[in-house]
């Protein structure tokens, strides 16, 4: 007997790559909040983790590319090429359009939305962005929606390949850009006003006659000082995962721990609206009971100006001298901040010295009276930017990583292949075997369901003699079956959900059934597992696997006992059996005439005659199915789903001379896509007796007195049956 292997080749293929509009930092919904959102999306396990990708069904993210409306500043026209990053940095920009930022505010103190004179405008931003507490109007990029986006983008399978495909790819997108969304409330919740009621109106001044019109220093300071935030941004890491505050992505907006984004924000900083005050030269909280005003620095004119790098201003030292330091500014420090808020004749908010101001918002303290006013300035506000900035990216990081927490991990079911049929039904494959786990961090997935997909391409030249299969030339090259072997459209096959529900990492075996079954001409196959259900304590959330599997690997066995094989010249030479037999008299045929009577008889001469043989077959430890004879000069051949490491083919044969069991070990078929290499990797098939195979195969003869024939020179079979393969009798999964 002999066992031939597979061949593999890597072929090089272009991997298109498209080029990204770029833009600066600055602290507006036109830049700011799309590249805070680019950087944190790379600092998530989007790009961080390599087998998420993977899980969720797609290449590794910085080759993924779509097609979005272009937008140059606050212009809108034609479309762009978007990386992934690129397109989730759009939904942040989306977010602020039309009505949409009046939901942008979260006050944690007293739960509550922007509130103007007690009226209550737009939703909680948690509200808006979760919809946990049902649907809301107008809104559409919420994660409730995402979570819908998601499924449709892993499942839908509706219409032609190629649209089923182009509509998974529209969720894909949309999921994208509500992940934009999420992301904005995050780096809005890092800023003050968003989170002590603090408006600001950016937009509609009508000539100074809007009283609303109240544009935020804040942001229009960080709009300028774009080079100093990318260097902060970039200094961010995700909060999630590393701690157990954040259970439900609720819990990014405000948690029992008090580590919500919100929480922090508002007990940690000041806003412009909701300064100190100052009442008999005492410092006082304000509008919020935190942060506590600490004791005051007072800092130079000349020195604040010389830590950035900057000459003080004209108008400044005709007033303060030259250097300026006969003047300082009063620095309150609070919370994280050593520089909070200001106190100082030479902020633009003080206008009456030596007066009471008498304030009335309505809200915490009705009315308070303040000697001197408080206020922000740009010495304040690069304070706090070196605090909020890199929050602002890792919660926004954190949150993306906590949308895809729920982990499967998908491996080969404890015995057995995943999948093994009898080739000639060429019915491809009904039922998967996989062993399935919860990996998704303290977190069971409860009161859920479970659905299989198979993910492949096609090969558009298979042949079921497998004459549509790659070859290698002479030089070893591989020689591709047809023009367009691979289809360009992804194909998929999915079962029906079941129930079902995991532990914290309990793992089960499943038995996944196809009514359409996975293809032979399957290319590029993955296995992926989706869960919908509760994971941990949120509910209408889901988890996803995936693992990779072979293509349909096409294992041979042959029974070539219809040839003998005996010395012959320098090596060993196949004969026909009945040939030996009928010209026993004469070289080299002779030599099997063990008595030399010229007349063949068996025993005492060789016997040379070939037979059936019963084969009981397994494959990695499990029997798959039996043949109760295969004849001489005929073949059997099984296809199977395997892990691409390859798999054991164990047989019994008994017949022909045979009896016993021997295990056998054969690479598995390739024929996939490999992004990291930026090759297309395949087998090769060739020929034996006429017949093409993938040299998995395990091929029993015999010879006389030692084998040293190759097999390839092995005679056709002239078995009038012999390119049919041998039907199996299956074991059932």
């Amino acid at each position: 007997m002999n066992i031939d292997m597979i061949g593999r080749f890597a072929l090089g293929v272009g991997l298109a790559f498209a080029a990204c509009p770029c833009s600066t930092f600055a602290y507006d919904n036109e830049v700011t909040h799309p590249n805070l959102t680019v950087v944190a999306t790379e600092k998530s396990a989007l790009y961080t983790d390599p087998t998420l990708m993977f899980r969720l069904g797609l290449a590794p993210a910085d080759q993924q590319f779509f097609n979005y409306r272009g937008r140059v500043g606050p212009i809108l026209s034609g479309a762009f090429t978007y990386p992934l990053s690129g397109l989730i940095g759009e939904g942040a920009f989306d977010e602020d359009r039309g009505r949409r930022a009046i939901n942008h505010f979260y006050d944690p103190y007293l739960d509550r939305t922007l509130t103007i004179l007690g009226v209550p405008f737009g939703n909680r931003s948690w509200r808006w962005m979760l919809e946990d507490l049902g649907p809301i109007a107008n809104q559409d990029r919420s994660i409730a929606d995402a979570r819908g986006y998601i499924a449709r983008a892993i499942t839908f399978n509706e219409g032609s390949a190629a649209e089923s495909e182009q509509e998974r790819g529209t969720a894909w997108g949309t999921l994208l850009l509500s992940l934009g969304s999420a992301m904005h409330h995050m780096q809005d919740m890092h800023q003050p006003q968003h989170v002590r009621n603090d408006d600001h109106l950016e937009q509609y001044p009508m000539l100074g006659l809007n009283p609303f019109f109240n544009p935020s220093r804040y942001e229009l300071y960080t709009a300028k000082v774009d080079g100093a935030i990318a260097g902060l941004a970039a200094s961010g890491a995700p909060v999630y995962p590393g701690t157990s505050d954040f259970q439900s992505i609720r819990d990014f907006w405000f948690n029992s721990a008090g580590t919500g984004s919100a929480q922090y924000t508002n007990r940690s900083f000041v806003s412009q609206g909701t300064n100190f005050t100052m009442r008999f030269g005492v410092a006082n909280t304000g509008t919020y009971p935190l942060p506590l005003p600490g004791t005051a620095v007072d800092v130079t004119v000349e020195e604040l100006h010389a830590e950035e790098g900057q000459p003080v201003p004209t108008a400044i030292t005709s007033l303060c001298g030259n250097p300026a330091i006969d003047c300082t500014m009063a620095m309150y420090p609070a919370g994280p901040s050593t520089r909070a808020s200001t106190l100082s004749i030479f902020d633009q908010d003080l206008r009456a010295r030596g007066v009471y101001v008498t304030y009335n918002d309505g809200d915490i303290t009705p009315t308070y009276q303040t000697d001197r006013l408080f206020a922000l300035n740009r010495f304040n506000f690069n304070d706090a930017h070196k605090t909020l900035i890199g929050r602002a990216v890792g919660y926004s990081a954190g949150l993306v990583n906590h949308f895809f927490r729920g982990k499967l991990e998908v491996s080969p079911p404890t015995t057995g292949a995943y999948a093994v049929v009898d080739h000639s039904t060429g019915q491809g494959f009904t039922t998967v075997r996989a062993t399935v786990k919860n990996a998704t961090s303290g977190a069971a997935l409860q009161s859920g369901t479970l659905q299989a997909i198979a993910r492949f391409h096609r090969n558009n030249c298979y042949q079921a003699d497998l004459s549509g299969e790659w070859t290698a030339d002479d030089a070893g090259q591989p020689v591709p079956p047809c023009p367009n072997y691979r289809s360009a459209e992804e194909h998929l096959r999915l079962t029906a959900p079941e129930s079902v529900a995991f532990g914290d990492g309990e793992e089960k075996q499943f038995t996944f059934t196809f009514s359409d079954p996975i293809p032979m001409d399957a290319t590029d196959l993955v296995l992926q597992v989706f869960y919908r259900g509760t994971v941990g304590s949120e509910p209408e959330s889901f988890a996803v696997g995936a693992a990779d599997l072979s293509e349909p690997t096409f294992a041979t066995v042959m029974n070539g006992t219809d040839v003998f094989e005996i010395p012959a010249g320098s090596g060993g030479q196949f004969f026909y059996y009945q040939d030996i037999i009928a010209n026993v008299a004469r070289a080299p045929y002779s030599i099997v005439d063990i008595n030399g009577d010229q007349v063949y008889a068996s025993p005492p001469d060789v016997d040379v005659r070939g037979g059936d043989i019963r084969y009981d077959i397994s494959v990695d430890g499990k029997k798959v199915g039996e043949v109760a004879a295969l004849p001489p000069g005929r073949f059997l051949r099984i296809a199977a789903l395997v892990k691409p490491g390859g798999f054991n083919l164990r047989l019994n044969a008994t017949g022909a001379g045979f009896g016993g069991t021997s295990t056998y070990s054969f690479a598995a078929k390739l024929a996939q896509i490999d992004t990291a290499a930026n090759a297309y990797v395949v087998s090769v098939v060739g020929k034996l007796r006429s017949q093409t195979l993938h040299f998995d195969s395990v091929t029993y003869w015999q010879y006389y007195p030692t084998s040293s024939a190759k097999i390839k020179t092995m005679l056709p079979s002239r078995d009038a049956n012999a390119s049919t393969p041998v039907a199996v009798t299956m074991t059932p999964p």
